[in-house]
């Protein structure tokens, strides 16, 4: 895949620790540019569910979702400093309902070079009734998409 100086890579993140198997090779990517990183949290219903039932985000003040959520991607952006001394990273939070038209939405404000982002990997039934953000990103996306599944331990940190 071949990008040009001042590459923009969009990375959605939905506030879980699996999700950022796509860090690694997005920071590469944008790093081989010298350009942005930028880290995208949309705000759900389900992100909400998320902070309320989970011990491991505690730490946040949780504050409204929109906070938790700019907690979460500072604490992510802070985890990759010394990893990306040419690479600069932006930290968007949104707030919606529909997090592929809202990550599709990003990329087009931005004018990104490369979404970069995990897959939940599932398969039939499962795919059917939860639906698949990756997939619908990666169908009607006008932007290269780069996914990685969330078990591919060695592309993400």
């Amino acid at each position: 895949m071949t990008t040009h100086i001042g590459s923009t890579v969009l990375v959605p993140l939905d506030g879980s620790r699996d999700v950022r198997s796509a860090l690694g090779p997005a920071a590469e990517i944008a790093a081989s540019g010298g350009g942005e990183l930028v880290l995208l949290l949309v705000v759900t219903s389900g992100f909400v569910r998320m902070l309320d039932d989970h011990d491991d985000h505690d730490d946040f003040d949780h504050g409204t979702p929109a906070q938790a959520a700019a907690q979460y991607l500072k604490q992510v952006e802070t985890g990759l400093v010394g990893e990306l001394d040419d690479v600069a990273v932006r930290t968007v939070v949104r707030i919606s309902e529909n997090p592929a038209s809202e990550i599709l939405a990003v990329a087009d404000d931005l004018d990104v070079s490369l979404i970069a982002m995990t897959s939940h990997g599932y398969t039939g039934f499962k795919k059917l009734m939860l639906g698949s953000v990756a997939d619908t990103v990666l169908k009607t996306s006008r932007y290269p998409v780069l996914l990685v599944p969330i078990g591919d331990r060695s592309a993400g940190h």
